[in-house]
């Protein structure tokens, strides 16, 4: 907003009033209901045509602006149309008045033919969105402005002269002081901003309880809706104080209402862990607070589920403490999963809470993963080392992919969640429904630290136990790949060194007989070419199963591009040479 521009700074430079006034004649205003009024306001006749219109207009707005009573009261003797006249902003002197908490200047300009219903151009609002938006209670907004208090001394006599006249100024109050004025004066508390905003949801998403007191007091509707259906109810459970959601559910505000997305105050509550908000809710809605709280919004989400995700432990713990009776319940079984949920975004006290309520830690789901998978495959090693002290059996179960919470682990580098499950005895030697061990899934993500460290335990228990413990290094899966085929492939260079290290053979072939050099010569992988050839020049001569040699394969390649494949040949032939 341009008026959040003028605290402190003058409204405007005198020497640029053409350009502004340029601006001003081109501004693109909204088709609502202020364009009449814009349509209306943007001209207006002046007595002295060489008067710079632009100019007075700038000063009759600082004037409103820093409370200049007897100045602008003088200013619009000379030029009374000046009072409605907007700036590029569409901001009338009401505007600032109204922003600025000046009472004694609201009251002379709507004595002088000011209109409540005039709007800004971008967002539609009127002064009394300006009073509810930046109000501030029994504060100054301006250095060089005089008190609400000296005003009303200053203008007694003025005042008394002004027709119609019903004035309730109050110096430590000026918001509410002209709140009161506007709805005497015939103002819409109720009007709407571009967003269908009214002055009540201004002030509530400020969280300013004496304006939403004022407000309420002057008729303004709890109910209202914006363009979102949102009511101010809804916005106080997230912006509001607790005494604030306490005073608009005393003036009626309905806890039923929900946004267009379906989402209730309870699921605001609970998506920011407002806790003494919704306690607050629970009790106010009574007997149907328990049906209220396990409703879904638009995206299949119950307050409870938010909670979680919010990671708002003591906020699941109210809501599962209204838990629907018996674990079959239909409302119940639709966040079975939360813990599931929990666990995989590493929160652990949530965790703690939801099996403290009954959730089950062999559960499983869809893709039979228990909780502990969950956690594994998100590297949330506190949630993996508190579930495996709750179900150590469970720490080798694996899912419907036959993986394990180790193998899962591996496959996320999650170094010291590896570490605490061999420490714990799981099983290092399991493979998944296709074969894969873990130095094979290790290889597949480029695992290069958990690598590093189960390499080593293998080396040494296959030093201990001689050839009755199975080779790790170069075990293949089903489809006869071994680790040492998918880093060349993947031109994992780091991983394809540390495999070779540990004595990873180069010349296994796979089901298309295919040995590691075809593979990364068929995917350009020039660097590791270039040290398979150089540790044994042998493997250049190796034919898959349809005659074709690595040098075939790199000319052939259109995997990768024209530059790697002939980067690829190029390698070979110079080390053929």
């Amino acid at each position: 907003m341009g008026d959040a521009k003028a605290a402190g700074i003058p409204l405007l430079d005198f020497e640029r009033s053409n350009e502004v006034a340029h601006k001003s004649s081109t501004q693109v205003t909204p088709k609502s209901k202020c364009d009449s009024y814009c349509s209306s306001t943007t001209s207006i006749a002046v007595e002295d045509a060489n008067l710079d219109i632009e100019n007075l207009r700038s000063i009759t707005q600082q004037h409103a602006r820093d409370g200049n009573v007897e100045a602008l009261e003088a200013l619009l003797d000379k030029h009374a149309l000046l009072v409605n006249k907007p700036d590029m902003e569409g901001l009338t002197a009401l505007h600032y008045a109204a922003k600025y908490g000046n009472v004694e200047v609201a009251e002379l300009l709507l004595n002088r033919g000011a209109l409540l219903e005039s709007y800004t151009y971008k967002d539609c609002y009127a002064p009394f969105h300006m009073v509810a938006k930046y109000g501030r209670v029994g504060t100054q907004q301006h250095s060089n402005r005089e008190s609400v208090v000296s005003f009303i001394d200053a203008s007694a006599h003025r005042t008394q002269s002004l027709p119609g006249t019903e004035r309730t100024p109050n110096a430590s109050d000026p918001t509410t002081a002209l709140v009161v004025l506007f709805v005497r004066r015939g103002g819409d508390v109720n009007i709407k901003d571009r967003f269908q905003m009214t002055p009540l949801d201004h002030a509530t998403l400020k969280d300013n309880e004496r304006i939403v007191r004022a407000l309420l007091k002057n008729g303004a509707n709890p109910n209202e809706m914006d363009e979102n259906e949102s009511t101010p109810l809804l916005k106080a459970c997230v912006c509001g104080s607790y005494n604030l959601v306490r005073l608009l559910l005393s003036s009626g505000a309905d806890c039923n209402i929900a946004d267009k997305w379906h989402n209730s105050v309870y699921h605001m509550a609970a998506r920011h862990g407002r806790n003494d908000v919704l306690q607050l809710l629970i009790d106010h809605a009574g007997k149907n607070a328990v049906e209220l709280l396990w409703t879904m919004n638009s995206e299949g989400k119950t307050p409870l589920e938010l909670a979680v995700n919010g990671n708002h432990a003591s906020t699941v713990n109210i809501i599962l403490s209204m838990k629907p009776p018996g674990s079959d319940s239909a409302m119940f079984q639709m966040d079975k999963w939360l813990l599931h949920k929990a666990a995989e975004r590493g929160f652990l006290e949530v965790v703690k809470i939801l099996i403290q309520n009954g959730y089950n830690v062999r559960l499983r789901d869809d893709d039979k993963k228990l909780p502990l998978h969950a956690a594994a495959m998100s590297k949330r090693l506190d949630v993996v080392r508190y579930l495996l002290e709750l179900a150590p059996d469970c720490i080798d179960e694996k899912d419907g992919y036959g993986l394990s919470a180790f193998l899962y682990a591996v496959s996320m580098d999650a170094l010291e969640t590896v570490k605490m499950l061999v420490e714990s005895n799981t099983d290092i030697l399991a493979t998944d429904f296709d074969g894969r061990t873990a130095v094979y899934i290790g290889a597949k993500y480029n695992a290069i630290n958990v690598l590093m460290y189960l390499l080593e335990i293998y080396r040494a228990q296959k030093a201990e136990e001689g050839a009755s413990y199975p080779d790790m290094v170069d075990q293949e899966d089903y489809n006869q790949d071994t680790p040492m085929h998918l880093v060349c492939h993947n031109g994992y260079m780091e991983a394809v060194t540390l495999l070779h290290e540990y004595g990873a053979r180069l010349d296994i072939l796979d089901e298309d007989e295919r040995i590691s050099l075809h593979r990364a010569a068929s995917e350009g992988q020039t660097a590791v070419v270039r040290q398979l050839v150089e540790w044994d020049k042998r493997l250049m001569v190796h034919k898959d199963e349809h005659g074709n040699t690595p040098l075939h394969l790199a000319a052939e390649n259109d995997s990768g591009s024209a530059k790697q494949a002939n980067y690829a040949k190029h390698l070979i032939n110079e080390v053929s040479n």
